[in-house]
């Protein structure tokens, strides 16, 4: 086996001690205002606003523990057509704590 480590020539950046999902809503939430898109379906025009975002992957996310006892840990998959439904689901997963797997496609 051959390995190299690469190193940016950026500077270093401060990784904050928060989950995934409140970083990337944290994120969206300082750069965006609450009625911004932030998934857009192209072919159906379907879309989540920040707001909407946010409400459904906390929904979904004590959806998953309370409804089917998943807990910090547990492994859930998803198979899934390419929607706007796929961010939500897959921030919600994370928001419950769960690895992660997640296949797209488009059918």
């Amino acid at each position: 086996l051959f390995s190299m480590i690469f190193q940016s020539q950026l500077a270093d950046i401060e990784v904050p001690n928060m989950n995934l999902v409140q970083f990337v809503l944290g994120e969206c939430r300082r750069r965006a205002s609450a009625n911004h898109q932030v998934f857009v379906d192209a072919e159906t025009d379907e879309a989540l606003t920040l707001d909407e975002l946010e409400s459904l992957v906390y929904r979904v996310a004590n959806g998953l523990r309370t409804r089917y006892n998943i807990q910090p840990g547990d492994v859930v998959a998803t198979v899934a057509g390419n929607s706007v439904s796929s961010g939500e689901i897959s921030h919600a997963k994370r928001a419950a704590a769960a690895r992660t797997v997640l296949n797209t496609s488009n059918l």
